[in-house]
């Protein structure tokens, strides 16, 4: 057997390049495994041309795993041709109204991604694996075959191994403010306005001791969504306590997973939320908006709340001074990572489902 895996691009930090090469470096072990899409960014995955790509696809006893996030219109007439065994990880598309008035070509895009997911419903597909509980009952409405849960591969086991930058940890660390962490690029369904109201009411509520630290690029095609965050910090007095950071690399990323004081998260939509987990796994309690996506991510015993900024600000007050309750949250979190999304722990639920699937040993 030889396996293909399509996605539009595959880049080496990208939430899905990074899935994807998990799932290659497996297939790899005992098959051959080949990778196709537009923009291949990732020089070390054998990839196939387009010819050689379709050929595979003609043949029955082959494999082709299909990254399905975003509108890509050949990439289903692929599909179409294919008499290999099709599976489709599924990462769920944005809802379009998040981007209504503030980006009409992502509102397109994600409204043209989200009839696409209809479509591939139809199709021939041997097995649907979603990346979440949540979004497999948003599958159930399109397709009634074989689904399991898949959580994405990561690079959080490789990343507890990295040295975390001195310098940036020396900072954080005999910083007295406390110090809170968002990572994630700022886009309009992350809830970053949600967060710059957080710190606004911890300054009225307590003291100024306090910054958020938006780890993320700004996406020069959501202007209205960006212009309006900075209207809100110079509003609200807040220059110096909202820093957006964007040229972080791997070291210093992990310094500010270590010396921040919490994780925190206004996002209205996640489609799987890597992130919380990354910070579960370092030892950073988590406060985040109650979404059933984010309640499964994180397990029990992690701190969800609503829509009030001040339950917000008395939470991240109590973390900063009651040591009891954080070390609680902390290791509740830990064990939440160790016990679901170690490397090993989604590997295992990857091969056992292929091998339902195909009868094939991995």
């Amino acid at each position: 057997m030889n396996a293909v895996i399509l996605h539009q691009s595959i880049a080496a930090d990208d939430p899905i390049g990074i899935d994807i090469r998990g799932m290659y470096q497996i297939l790899n072990r005992r098959h051959q495994c080949y990778v196709y899409g537009d923009d291949v960014l990732q020089n070390d995955l054998d990839r196939l041309d387009k010819s050689s790509m379709l050929e595979l696809l003609a043949n029955p006893e082959n494999m082709v795993i299909y990254h399905h996030s975003r509108y890509w219109p050949e990439g289903e007439s692929f599909l179409d041709q294919a008499k290999a065994r099709i599976i489709i990880k599924y990462h769920p598309i944005t809802p379009e109204w998040f981007f209504l008035g503030v980006s009409e070509d992502d509102y397109r895009k994600c409204c043209l991604g989200r009839e696409q997911t209809s479509r591939l419903a139809h199709k021939n597909i041997s097995l649907w694996m979603s990346d979440s509980h949540y979004n497999h009952q948003e599958l159930e409405h399109h397709f009634a075959g074989y689904q399991v849960v898949m959580p994405p591969f990561h690079l959080i086991d490789l990343r507890r191994q990295t040295r975390p930058d001195e310098e940036t940890l020396k900072y954080l660390l005999e910083d007295d403010r406390v110090n809170l962490l968002s990572v994630g690029g700022v886009t309009p369904d992350k809830g970053h306005d949600f967060l710059v109201r957080i710190v606004k009411d911890y300054c009225l509520r307590y003291d100024g001791n306090i910054v958020l630290h938006i780890i993320g690029k700004k996406n020069a095609g959501l202007s209205r969504a960006t212009d309006h965050l900075d209207h809100l910090i110079n509003e609200f007095g807040l220059a110096g306590r909202v820093r957006f950071l964007d040229d972080v690399n791997d070291q210093m990323l992990l310094a500010f997973y270590l010396g921040c004081d919490c994780f925190i998260s206004g996002s209205r939509h996640e489609g799987f939320g890597m992130r919380l987990v990354e910070a579960q796994s370092l030892y950073l309690p988590v406060i985040a908006r109650k979404l059933s996506s984010v309640e499964e991510r994180l397990g029990p015993g992690q701190i969800l709340l609503g829509e009030d900024p001040a339950e917000y600000a008395k939470t991240i007050r109590r973390l900063a001074r009651d040591k009891e309750y954080r070390t609680s949250v902390i290791q509740t979190g830990y064990r939440n990572y160790q016990d679901r999304f170690t490397t090993g722990a989604i590997e295992r639920l990857f091969v056992d489902a292929l091998a339902v699937l195909t009868g094939i040993e991995l």
